[in-house]
């Protein structure tokens, strides 16, 4: 053992031994100190503070140092291990400190032939306190001798490799850290790809940045991650080549099946495929017209009153006339310049609305071209609230009931929706939605009631949440808003769902529905003009002008807000109150029937308009076929297996829900004698639906079948004027000499007949319309 220099490096223990390692530094083994302080109960003279150290390579040794004011003068002294026992003996003056006990580990490092150093981490506790440097001279015991020798050496070989000066001001231990890691990181890398050729890193780089990209577009994305995962695999798979050929194959051969059934109830299969040369009869036009309008039409599906359908269908016509002929065909309720009278009759629906739910004078609005669009333009308004006060991810809170124009709503505004799963007896879990809400929850939604199985959600409890949280709460009420305002008056109790509860801010009812207006209208309330005004679009820097708009169209037919005027003053409140109180009788008075049919039980608790139901006898969704065919309107639904019957105002007439109750009975017993596994059209969709894991293959389906409502298949048998091909229209154009005379003779001889018979047609089912009424 020699002359040892201890100091305190300002590196961290992996700089200062990269340094010894260039100086060709060798790596012998690792020492540890350990460093204990003695302090006295109190501040005395008598008993000074010590401290004791154990050094590993010098095991039989203790050192103390009693400190004081000036290190260098501080008394030190070397024992044998008996001095840890006198210290024990001590604790009357001097106590141990564990809380201040240092450990010091690390590396030590042999240097030529004469020189030893040691690395070391001080910890204190679980706290880094620095690093240690011992650099040992062993070639001599005197300190004069190679003081100066010792301390040139540390400075040249520190200073010169470190290359500073030890002044810390702008250095932080914890960045120092950083860097070595990041250092030693590079260093392993650089280690693990010494093997690899270039074509190999390149690669590896090439799939990480793909890597990356996909990982951002994940993270950005409004979907769950695993659904995302799902996604991505399911779209792997399908690229593979004999997998794409196969699913190519299968879904060319279900658009031709889909095609089919969309154009099952066209015998004819006779398309306008271009503008004729010249005018038609007016006569011709509608006869089209009446034999287009009897095609597969269900009974039972239109909301007019069958009691004053004459009037109101007059009155429509007379409205549709007057916004029309009297005035002008494009009268455009948001040109109040130009169309005052049109404006002052869609302000006044939704004044007749608003006071309908309760609103105040604040209350305000817009009439909406339907229900879809209320709630798209309500979460449009929210969401806009919320990026005003810096929220740019706004989420929406919903029952797993709630309409599915929400995740539309999502999907364009760029936003998210929590779907809660709803209580066992369908309505929203108040505190399941409670737990969902967070920082960017913009708006929350109940539905009043539900399009599935015609229950209202606990509204009221739903406000008491939102009010609490300060959130927006927007209720639907697009399928029960000319329901649910007139069953008081017609003397049914109903909870409170509109804006008499403070925390409802929003409301959204159709008119087109129960309502009985012919054009497809809805009306969107607020409960404050605070709320309407970040739904309006404006654009003032247009070179046209100032572009501004409420809606989502920048424009709308007056012919539709006419109508919808004169039949809400046509049926005033007592026309509503009698139309509610059939409905409610009659939703009531077959869900009552159905319950008495074995193995039907009914679905949530058909509040007010719809009636839901399944059963264990047959396949369910067979049965819906079965009275679709039959010419009811009755609609599959997915979770649970079950069909919903939404009753009209057609529906409560006297007789017709027996008729429906015995047809229902007559398909289940039909059923069941029939093959048990043999699956329908809806069965066989709703059954894929379920087992399906790939979701993206059911959506290309339903992209087929809407792609399907504006597709021409060629005629069954022969081609007619209206569907001529090029050539066709060439041949038209042709002289009537040769065989392409007597070719365009033949087939101007089949038009005209064709015409005849369509005519005929037309007059036979007029007759019969009349003969039913």
């Amino acid at each position: 053992m020699g002359v040892t220099w201890v100091f305190e490096a300002e590196q961290t223990a992996k700089s200062v031994e990269r340094i010894l390692e260039s100086l060709g530094a060798e790596l012998t083994g690792q020492y540890s100190i350990d460093v204990t302080p003695y302090n006295p109960p109190v501040p005395s003279t008598e008993y000074p503070p010590n401290i004791v150290m154990h050094h590993s390579k010098c095991p039989q040794s203790t050192f103390s140092i009693c400190p004081k004011g000036d290190f260098k003068k501080s008394p030190k002294a070397v024992c044998d291990r008996g001095f840890d026992l006198i210290m024990s003996k001590l604790s009357a003056g001097l106590l141990i400190d564990n809380a201040g006990k240092i450990e010091i580990n690390g590396n030590e490092f042999r240097l030529h032939s004469d020189w030893t150093a040691r690395v070391g981490t001080a910890v204190q506790g679980t706290t880094v306190k620095g690093t240690i440097v011992e650099i040992e001279y062993d070639a001599s015991l005197i300190v004069v001798q190679c003081r100066d020798m010792i301390v040139e050496f540390i400075k040249n070989t520190f200073n010169k490799y470190m290359g500073i000066s030890y002044d810390s001001s702008d250095r932080d231990l914890s960045f120092r850290i950083a860097l070595e890691y990041f250092d030693d990181l590079r260093l392993l890398f650089n280690a693990k790809c010494s093997g690899l050729e270039a074509w190999q890193i390149v690669s590896y780089a090439i799939s990480l940045c793909l890597f990356i990209a996909w990982f951002k577009r994940m993270i950005r994305s409004n979907e769950p991650p695993l659904i995302q995962i799902r996604k991505s695999v399911f779209s792997l798979l399908r690229s593979l080549p004999w997998v794409r050929r196969k699913l190519e194959a299968d879904l060319a051969k279900a658009q031709v099946e889909i095609e089919e059934e969309v154009h099952q109830y066209d015998h004819m299969r006779e398309f306008y495929k271009f503008l004729p040369e010249r005018c038609m009869d007016s006569e011709e036009i509608l006869a089209d017209g009446r034999r287009y309008a009897m095609m597969g039409e269900r009974r039972h599906v239109q909301h007019y009153d069958p009691q004053t359908r004459d009037e109101d269908m007059k009155l429509s016509a007379k409205s549709i006339f007057c916004s029309s002929s009297t005035y002008s065909p494009i009268r455009d309720p948001h040109r109040s310049d130009a169309f005052p009278g049109v404006r002052k009759m869609e302000a006044e629906i939704l004044k007749m609305t608003c006071a309908m739910f309760h609103g105040g004078k604040d209350a305000c609005g817009v009439v909406a071209g339907g229900g879809t669009e209320a709630l798209m333009l309500a979460c449009l308004a929210y969401r806009n609230r919320s990026r005003a006060r810096g929220e740019w991810r706004a989420e929406i809170v919903a029952p797993s009931t709630a309409h599915p124009a929400l995740d539309k709503a999502a999907a364009f505004f760029d936003m998210t929706i929590k779907r809660i799963q709803v209580d066992g007896d369908d309505r929203a879990n108040v505190g399941a939605m409670k737990r969902a809400i967070g920082p960017r929850t913009c708006m929350i939604i109940a539905s009043a009631p539900n399009h599935i199985t015609g229950t209202v959600d606990p509204i009221e409890k739903l406000a008491k949440l939102a009010q609490r949280y300060h959130i927006p709460l927007h209720v639907d009420c697009t399928l029960g808003g000319f329901v649910l305002p007139f069953m008081e008056h017609a003397d049914y109790s109903v909870p409170a769902y509109d804006f008499r509860l403070p925390g409802v801010t929003s409301i959204s009812a159709d008119l087109h529905r129960y309502g009985q207006c012919p054009g497809r209208l809805s009306v969107l309330m607020y409960r404050e003009p605070v709320f309407l005004r970040h739904q309006f679009f404006t654009n003032s820097e247009w070179p046209g002008g100032c572009y501004a708009t409420p809606t989502m169209s920048g424009g709308r037919d007056g012919g539709a807000v006419a109508t919808a005027w004169a039949i809400m003053l046509r049926k005033g409140r007592d026309g509503y109150i009698n139309a509610c109180q059939r409905i409610v009788e009659g939703t009531r008075q077959l869900a009552y029937r159905l319950q008495g049919i074995d193995g039907i039980s009914i679905k949530g608790s058909a509040d007010l308009c719809v009636v839901a139901f399944t059963t264990s006898e047959v396949n369910v969704y067979n049965l819906v076929d079965f009275m679709v065919h039959k010419g009811w309107h009755v609609d599959p639904l997915l979770s649970p297996a079950a069909a919903r019957i939404p009753i009209t105002l057609s529906m409560c007439e006297e007789g017709v829900i027996e008729h429906f109750i015995e047809d229902l009975e007559v398909g289940i017993c039909n059923l069941k004698s029939m093959e048990s596994d043999k699956l329908g059209t809806t069965a066989s969709f709703y059954h894929m639906l379920k087992k399906v894991n790939d979701k993206t293959l059911v959506d290309e389906l339903s992209m087929i079948r809407l792609a399907a409502h504006y597709s021409i298949p060629p005629p069954a048998e022969r081609r007619s004027l209206r569907t001529l091909s090029v050539e066709g229209r060439k041949l038209s154009m042709l002289g009537a000499t040769g065989e392409m005379g007597k070719k365009l003779e033949e087939l101007r001889r089949g038009y005209q007949k064709d015409k005849e018979a369509r005519k005929e047609a037309a007059a036979a089912a007029a007759q019969a319309i009349k003969d039913e009424e």
